[in-house]
């Protein structure tokens, strides 16, 4: 793969680094982590593999490119009877944590390799 050898050859300091910016409008301030990967060997692999997975991801029916489209959706559905639906939001920072990382990955590998939608995907 030419394009992560050629991400890799520019690679200066391997490393990723974590540092934290404060959430001064929260009281008492707290800390948000933040990784630092651009530049490091996890980066070319990490931009390469949301190349390949994107055009999967926008086929998704449950795809939305941002929060405005999402509010744009929700704004068409006027008139609609909203007491027969449900929104369903999770908090990333307690969700990724539970995810039992062997049992997501073999899913992730059978719907890449068994899902219509992963068709013609270089």
């Amino acid at each position: 793969m030419p394009y992560l050898q050629r991400t890799l050859d520019r690679v200066t300091d391997s490393y990723a680094y974590f540092y934290a910016l404060a959430k001064i409008h929260k009281s008492p301030w707290k800390t948000r982590p933040i990784v630092l990967v651009s530049g490091s060997l996890l980066y070319g692999l990490g931009k390469w593999l949301d190349q390949q997975l994107q055009p999967i991801i926008r086929k998704l029916p449950t795809y939305l490119s941002s929060s405005f489209a999402l509010k744009t959706d929700i704004d068409n559905m006027a008139g609609t009877e909203f007491s027969c639906m449900s929104l369903f939001t999770g908090d990333v920072v307690a969700m990724y944590p539970s995810i039992n990382l062997e049992d997501a990955f073999t899913r992730i590998a059978e719907f890449l390799s068994t899902s219509s939608l992963c068709e013609n995907v270089d």
